[in-house]
């Protein structure tokens, strides 16, 4: 083997130091490794290495660049092909690639399971199920782990809407591996089809568990889970007493970000960042597309509902929750949005902003349209319905001056119920798990928002969700309006849409139009009546809107 070609055991190597390697040492160390780069530029191992520290750092474009560069000079090296298809998937949400790269990566290896079932989970975050369980089925000779491809045909169920397919597949898992019950325990007590037999006999198998079998959940995230999983079980049992307490004793699994109140640092550079003066002296041009449609909002507070109506319009299609404009905040330097906080100021944030270069902002928004191949679907609204992207809208405005804002809002009360209650994901930890930090972090969103009014160059629909459970036509009328579409009744069906739903929402857009959780938080009102004497202010000038 050539000097500078190493074999997969020095690569993994490399992987496993930069792993290890403590967050605040890792400039020093790609300064290193970027100097002895210019010594011994086709070193691949070094190349390698830099790749990685610069995506540890958060340089994910330069650390793609690098890690292809060492491809370049290592082609059949499955470390270096597994390791973009990790970054694309992972980090850049480019799944399109990840695949491309996966395939690759095929070549040398046509019999990997874990290669097909990464492609399997890649086509299920592209949105596309079908193709994932085409996938599972050809790779199902291959696996043993049959409890895990299992578990993943039956996500792919649960995204068809496919509520039988998906309990027989969970079902299997349960039989196959009885240690990975939690896995899935909470996906079966959310499933639609419940009986009151089915919930009556799943909330003792949750109490064993959680009980008797400690060691089997391998991640606090699995045990948090559970909790979730017999809460849920005992709310549809109406034991609403019960089911708070193990919302509590879900939310109560310590979580792997132990600063609460980060997320404070991000609304404050936001707000001293975009200025009226900013968007009037920023020299840097947009992007001129005009099909950019962002439904922004709190967590829960209807964003999939809305989505699902408006992506049944034959001039609009949806495209999920993309990660890219939050990413890019943290890349411009706002704090608090994820990784570790890096002590930026506003002054910092705008000074880059001020900085980019004329067509720095025409250029990152075509990166955004060729990243998920907007080009191809000309003529028509592409709909990103990430909620944090509420976040984003100054930077937005100036990358799409031309784009189209809707805004979800849900009564203060239900909307943070409905954190509460659900396992949300990695966005939410630094919050979602205390009520007054929900509160808190409500009473944040709201002053951003109004912010955002004030000083956006675009306008903002807004939507009450309480308004599109007792009218949604007029609510859908009114936004197709606005979004300069003319009328179409397919609007009103959207149950009826083929479409993947990958969020907590996902079976409830499937469900005719339901008023069940208007009003929700007063069955729990004893236990939530501190945090509704503190969101009294915001609650009543919501409803004199």
């Amino acid at each position: 083997m050539a000097k500078n070609v190493p074999d997969n055991a020095v690569l993994i190597g490399v992987q496993r130091q930069v792993e290890a390697l403590p967050f605040n040492l890792a400039p020093l160390k790609l300064q290193d490794a970027q100097g002895a780069l210019k010594k011994d530029p086709r070193n691949v191992a070094t190349l390698f290495l830099t790749g990685l520290l610069q995506i540890k750092l958060g340089e994910y474009q330069p650390g793609i660049a690098t890690l292809k560069k060492a491809l370049k000079l290592h082609k059949s090296s499955e470390v270096i092909l597994g390791t973009l298809a990790f970054v694309f998937a992972q980090k850049t949400s480019e799944h399109n690639q990840a695949i491309k790269y996966l395939r690759k990566k095929l070549v040398f290896n046509r019999n990997d399971p874990q290669t097909h079932m990464l492609i399997a989970s890649s086509h299920l975050e592209l949105g596309e199920p079908d193709r994932a369980l085409e996938v599972l089925d050809g790779a199902e000779k291959l696996v043993t782990d049959k409890a895990r491809i299992n578990a993943l045909k039956a996500q792919c169920c649960l995204r068809m809407g496919d509520s039988t397919g998906a309990r027989k597949h969970y079902k299997i898992v349960q039989e196959l591996e009885p240690s990975a019950a939690f896995a899935v325990a909470d996906k079966i007590a959310q499933l639609p089809d419940n009986t009151e037999q089915d919930l009556l006999a799943l909330k003792p198998q949750l109490e064993k568990l959680l009980i008797e079998s400690p060691q089997l959940f391998r991640t606090q995230e699995h045990l948090a889970g559970t909790y979730f999983a017999l809460g849920e079980v005992c709310e549809k049992l109406k034991l609403y007493d019960e089911a708070f307490k193990h919302f509590e004793a879900g939310n109560k699994v310590p979580k792997p970000t132990p600063n609460a109140t980060r997320w404070m640092d991000a609304f404050k550079i936001l707000k001293e960042t975009f200025t009226p003066e900013l968007f009037k002296s920023v020299q840097s041009k947009g992007h001129l597309s005009a099909e950019q449609v962002f439904i922004v909002g709190m967590p829960r507070s209807g964003t999939t509902l809305v989505e699902s109506i408006l992506a049944n319009h034959p001039s609009a299609r949806d495209f999920g929750e993309l990660e890219f404009f939050v990413r890019e905040l943290h890349t411009l330097g706002v704090d608090g949005i994820s990784g570790p906080t890096r002590g930026n100021t506003a002054s910092f944030v705008k000074t880059r902003l001020m900085q980019a270069p004329i067509q720095g902002f025409q250029e990152l928004g075509e990166r955004y349209i060729n990243l998920h191949e907007f080009q191809k679907l000309p003529g028509i609204l592409k709909i990103d319905k990430m909620p944090q992207n509420f976040l984003a809208l100054g930077l937005i405005a100036l990358v799409f001056p031309n784009a189209k804002i809707i805004h979800c809002q849900r009564h203060p009360m239900d909307c943070a119920l409905s954190i509460y209650r659900n396992n949300l994901g990695s966005y939410h930890d630094n919050y979602a798990f205390d009520l007054a930090e929900i509160g808190k972090y409500y009473r944040e969103y709201v002053g951003l928002m109004q912010h955002w009014e004030d000083v956006l160059p675009i306008e903002i629909h807004n939507i009450r969700y309480e308004n599109v459970i007792a009218d949604p036509e007029d609510v859908a009328r009114k936004m197709i309006s606005a979004l300069g579409l003319e009328w179409d009744p397919a609007c009103l069906d959207h149950t009826k849409a083929k479409r993947d739903v990958k969020t907590a929402s996902a079976w409830l857009v499937r469900q005719e139009i339901y008023s069940s959780s208007i009003q929700k938080w007063r069955i729990y009102e004893k236990q939530l009546q501190p945090l509704a004497d503190d969101l009294a202010d915001l609650v009543s000038a919501l409803d004199n809107k």
